[in-house]
């Protein structure tokens, strides 16, 4: 799943439009008109009165476009930091903690001069070149570990003060090339790569809207609070509400934080897995396209044909 801005958006009435735009839009929508609702103040929360009392089909005339729209900026935004917040929640709860050890000891008796292996693969990002290099030398037979390097990887070693040192890499460019290659050969690794995608990027999408859910619930408390403060004798009802608006937001926050965010990274490391499946299954139409650019092996019209940058022999 790239971080960058994708080119081309889901529209609403798609299934990948639904659960990546729509729902999470529509989940931050509800949590921002109960903070209007419960401002004792301002035209906002006059407005949203009379728009509730104007009946569903108001409501929804102004609600499904401003769902949509609170959905595509989270689209639009980058998945990198619900990635980067999930690392460590998860070290310390799911099964990436024990993933992250044995990858570094295994990088560390292929590379005895670094030593800070746990801190880079604390810091990676989509595809997460080093967790999976190790990953493939462990658990895969030695074809997949050649493909990984030869094809998968632009570099292996990099070269410090005369000696070279492990630090393989991956962009996300050449991540979603391979995948896409992949997708256009294969019918059923397309489907798989994107029902991947999907649920990454929901889940992704829901922890943002969740973190802002959750601080507007709290914010809405406050509200309720300062109202509380302000009445001469307050109501056993808007004690109530205060009440369900602390819970709410505690509950949202639980599921945040002990739920998603510690699985998410989880989740990005079995799509990377997955994409790298589908390539590897495929590598000789990939190495086809790659080098020829069909797969009945004509070459096209190139003075040199290469594989990935690499001069073939």
């Amino acid at each position: 799943m790239s971080d960058e801005r994708p080119n081309v958006l889901p529209i609403i009435g798609d299934v990948k439009g639904f659960f990546e735009v729509f729902l999470p839009g529509l989940f931050l929508l509800l949590h921002l008109a109960l903070l209007f609702y419960c401002l004792p103040f301002g035209p906002a929360a006059h407005f949203l009165s009379w728009l509730l009392s104007s009946g569903l089909g108001a409501a929804a005339i102004i609600g499904l476009p401003l769902g949509y729209v609170l959905g595509l900026a989270l689209r639009l935004g980058r998945t990198s930091f619900a990635d980067r917040m999930s690392v460590p929640l998860a070290r310390r709860w799911t099964a990436l903690k024990r993933m992250h050890e044995s990858a570094a000891a295994w990088l560390q008796r292929q590379d005895e001069t670094q030593s800070n292996f746990l801190e880079l693969l604390s810091d990676e990002n989509l595809p997460y070149p080093l967790l999976m290099m190790a990953r493939v030398a462990r658990l895969l037979p030695p074809e997949a570990l050649r493909f990984y390097k030869t094809v998968w990887l632009s570099r292996v070693e990099v070269e410090n003060n005369g000696s070279q040192m492990l630090r393989p890499e991956i962009g996300l460019f050449r991540f979603n090339f391979l995948k896409t290659l992949v997708a256009s050969v294969d019918e059923q690794a397309a489907k798989n790569m994107f029902t991947a995608e999907m649920m990454v990027r929901h889940s992704a999408h829901m922890c943002a809207a969740l973190l802002i859910a959750a601080l507007t619930m709290f914010a809405s408390s406050l509200a309720i609070a300062f109202a509380l403060w302000k009445q001469c004798v307050p109501s056993i009802a808007t004690w109530g509400l205060l009440g369900v608006l602390i819970l709410g937001g505690f509950l949202e926050s639980i599921i945040l934080f002990v739920g998603l965010l510690p699985n998410l990274r989880l989740l990005r490391v079995s799509e990377a897995e997955l994409v790298f499946t589908c390539c590897f299954r495929n590598r000789n139409a990939l190495e086809k396209l790659i080098k020829y650019g069909k797969l009945d092996g004509e070459r096209t019209n190139s003075r040199s044909p290469r594989i990935l940058g690499r001069p073939t022999r």
